[in-house]
């Protein structure tokens, strides 16, 4: 058996946590477990699968929280935890909707099995009563029945009153004409649905609706509202960081002592990237030392800084503004391959902050971000040698060059 639990990384943080599966014989008590922190990822799912016993000598003993208990199959106990990792409900039970949230219909019994049924109830209620039937269409009429009734309604009408009334009255006895033709229905004249011609000018830029040729009109104008409210989120999103970084660099000045934060990015940016460790603990000591106002410039100025249009290339592009590859070989995020551990620093919640102000709306993303960092650590040495590769393909493009210059001068 195993039992799917959240592994907290750090004691003291209780946000940094990850799923986990592990046998039923790691576990201590609900609160703790036996587990190889220090071990390989690989050798840590391998003992797992094998139900590895614990050895108290190497192994730590770990914080946690259990999510189910006594999984059989451990490939089932795998898309758990999967699961968690992106969503913090395994089961439909608590959802607001979808699977498991239908409310299920009473079924309705028709009249015939009321008098059918040898229950006691004598008394039938018209509202649980089946609807009936819609009207069968009355019997088309024959040309002599029609013309009899038409000569009818032609007897009772006054004489017409003005020229306006005859033409009326013409107008009428047409359509009666047409109509008493059998099998014959007037059609009415339904509104075209193709599209006209923008009047808008050419040199205009803008989205047009009229480009939609194959398509009828509401589609087109539905395609153009649903663009409309992208662009609107945008812009929304676009005046939050405005406000952000407007609040933060004039909050702590007094009214005639303010300047304009023109280089204000160059100066929370001017240490960085960090090329060696000494620069990095310099760093660490200022972020414990300083009080929040100087994290959290730190953070609008990186959330300013970043590019990117998702949450790993966020990521990506402010680890590579803050630090440089040549001392990022050195470490993992939680010490494995004989590296330092990386999530110790109080640098990683500047980094993890400044990512969720970019993505105000998705909030479980932490989990996303560690593994987009832990990513870019391990490919840090990756990155040097293409580096070099480079540096080697510019020397040697440049040697040739200076051969042919001097080639041609002979």
């Amino acid at each position: 058996m195993w039992c799917l639990i959240s592994l907290y990384d750090n004691e003291d943080d209780v946000d940094e946590k990850s799923p986990d599966l592990i046998p039923n014989g790691w576990i201590i008590n609900k609160l703790n477990c036996w587990y190889p922190l220090d071990f390989k990822i690989s050798t840590i799912k391998k003992y797992a699968k094998s139900k590895e016993i614990p050895d108290y000598n190497k192994w730590k003993k770990c914080r946690i929280d259990i999510v189910e208990e006594n999984i059989d199959n451990y490939e089932y106990g795998l898309k758990l935890m999967y699961k968690l990792n992106k969503n913090t409900n395994l089961h439909s039970e608590v959802e607001e909707r979808g699977r498991g949230q239908r409310l299920k219909v009473k079924a309705k019994r028709s009249l015939e099995q009321y008098y059918s049924s040898h229950s006691d109830e004598d008394d039938i209620l018209f509202k649980d009563m089946p609807t009936p039937y819609p009207a069968f269409p009355k019997k088309q009429k024959n040309q002599s029945q029609l013309f009899n009734e038409t000569n009818n309604c032609f007897d009772n009408i006054s004489p017409p009153r003005n020229e306006f009334d005859t033409l009326c009255l013409t107008n009428k006895s047409s359509v009666q004409s047409s109509s008493s033709t059998p099998f014959s229905t007037p059609i009415p004249d339904e509104p075209s649905k193709t599209l006209q011609k923008c009047k808008l000018a050419k040199k205009v830029v803008h989205s047009c609706t009229f480009d939609f040729k194959d398509k009828s009109l509401l589609e087109a104008i539905g395609h153009q509202l649903c663009k409309l409210s992208a662009d609107i989120n945008r812009v929304k999103s676009n005046i939050k960081y405005v406000k952000q970084d407007v609040s933060s660099f004039i909050e702590d000045q007094p009214v005639p002592n303010r300047q304009t934060n023109t280089n204000s990015e160059e100066h929370y940016l001017s240490c960085f990237p960090l090329k060696s460790e000494s620069e990095l603990l310099a760093i660490e000591s200022t972020l414990q030392n300083e009080d929040l106002s100087y994290t959290n410039k730190l953070v609008s100025t990186l959330v300013f800084a970043s590019e990117g249009k998702n949450i790993s290339k966020v990521t990506y592009s402010i680890l590579k503004i803050m630090f440089s590859d040549e001392l990022l070989k050195y470490y993992s995020w939680k010490g494995q391959k004989n590296k330092k551990p990386f999530s110790e620093f109080k640098i990683c919640k500047v980094i993890i902050g400044a990512v969720r102000q970019k993505f105000p709306d998705q909030k479980d993303c932490r989990n996303d971000i560690i593994n987009s960092i832990m990513s870019w650590l391990a490919q840090a040495p990756t990155r040097i040698a293409n580096k070099e590769k480079q540096k080697k393909r510019s020397h040697h493009d440049e040697d040739n060059n200076i051969a042919d210059d001097n080639i041609i001068s002979f």
